[in-house]
């Protein structure tokens, strides 16, 4: 890796991190402030939910702007209009004006989103990308720890909630002193994210809607599962709450753990390469995994029990996640990556949204077994599929489908 590159990778990581500090002390404090505003979980799930459709619908768009014009340019102008978002939610109370800065939140905070894989993409051989996309979800994790940690750690001083928050606005602005200094880097436009020793012939075609456009349904179908299912991820404080009556501030440490342990599974996991052939397998395993954590969490009303199973269920999806990137990255070309970040969060924000309204009407309602029951249908359908097609050992859902020239039976004279 060249100097520059090496600069700016570090760079891009500090100002991920600070910018990420702040949202972890906001993602811990934020929901149950805006429920003691005087607010009902509802409008909570609206508010949300809002966001997400804004994400959904500027998923695309903003691929698009990714790979049109300066990384660096748009990376600035997310994170400050990000950093005024956080403000203006913390000290506005009326409703239209409050999902009108959710609305546009979403529309920043996607594009922020959107440029994090191509920028990657651009640092790294082929060969290391995964473990790059896991090391930097995993710094991503531990800066939101931290950030998480520091909220509890602020609340039990008896400082103010609102203060507290307007720190995620003060280190938003702050990260965006390393990215003034970050050096452009561009996508090479004759890559297409194959391997170097392939065969230029090979490269030529958008493998995953050119020639295999089963393997982009089964994707998108698993993203559409991975947005949906977690639900209960939007609401790990305010469920934490429900569940176990604790103080704001132990559910704030205990997030905290959270994130710290399974950003350290991601981590250590992105030391393994799934083989391309047990990539099916693998899915299958995920997936049962996630079943059993599901419901762990609905039978379980003890707080170290529920802290171990929603961080086995933010693993497991960060994995699936971070699998799903690199797949869909190294199978088509580098100019098209900000077009295909924007398909990802497409389909995984318009799920993620659906998600979220059902579980927020599902906490108010109180009703832990509709929570259940909406997170597991979706996982059970998968699992199904997923074994019907490990089962069948389709060659089109490998990765090596995508890598490999095609050969051509000679015709029998």
């Amino acid at each position: 890796m060249m100097t520059s590159e090496r600069r700016s990778l570090h760079l891009f990581f500090i100002s991920s991190s600070i910018r990420l500090i702040g949202t972890g002390i906001f993602n811990a404090l934020f929901n149950i402030y805006f429920l003691e505003s005087g607010f009902t979980e509802s409008f909570l799930g609206i508010f949300l939910a809002i966001g997400n459709i804004a994400m959904a619908i500027a998923s695309y768009p903003s691929g698009i702007l990714i790979d049109r014009f300066s990384k660096k340019t748009l990376m600035l102008l997310f994170t400050a209009i990000l950093c005024l978002c956080y403000y203006f939610q913390t000290i506005i109370t009326f409703r239209p004006v409050l999902l009108l800065i959710s609305f546009i939140f979403g529309i920043a905070f996607i594009g922020l989103n959107n440029l994090t894989g191509p920028t990657l993409y651009s640092f790294k051989t082929i060969q290391s990308r995964f473990n790059l996309f896991s090391i930097f979800r995993f710094t991503n994790i531990i800066s939101i720890t931290i950030g998480a940690t520091l909220a509890g750690f602020c609340h039990n001083r008896n400082i103010p909630v609102k203060n507290i928050l307007y720190l995620s606005a003060i280190l938003g602005f702050i990260s965006m002193i390393p990215q003034f200094f970050l050096t452009e880097i561009k996508s090479d436009p004759g890559h297409s994210g194959s391997l170097p020793h392939e065969p230029v012939e090979t490269q030529k075609s958008d493998a995953l809607t050119s020639e295999n456009p089963r393997t982009l349904i089964l994707i998108l179908f698993i993203l559409s599962v991975v947005g949906f299912s977690p639900m209960i991820i939007n609401y790990i404080n305010v469920y934490l709450q429900l569940k176990t009556n604790l103080d704001i501030d132990q559910i704030a440490f205990g997030q905290a753990g959270i994130h710290l342990v399974s950003g350290s599974l991601i981590l250590l996991f992105s030391k393994y390469k799934i083989k391309d052939s047990n990539l099916l397998k693998s899915l299958l395993i995920f997936s049962g995994f996630s079943f059993l954590f599901f419901t762990l969490i609905y039978l379980s009303d003890s707080f170290i029990l529920l802290v171990s199973c929603l961080t086995g269920l933010i693993w497991i999806f960060d994995v699936l996640f971070s699998l799903l990137n690199d797949f869909i990255f190294s199978a088509t070309k580098s100019k098209d990556h900000g077009k295909y970040a924007g398909l990802i969060n497409l389909v995984s924000n318009f799920s993620e949204t659906a998600g979220i309204l059902l579980c927020g009407w599902l906490i108010q309602q109180k009703s832990f077994i509709g929570i259940y029951i909406g997170s597991t249908i979706p996982v059970i359908l998968f699992i199904l599929i997923t074994a019907w097609g490990a089962i069948l050992h389709d060659p089109k859902m490998r990765y090596n489908r995508y890598r490999q020239p095609s050969i051509k039976r000679r015709s029998k004279k």
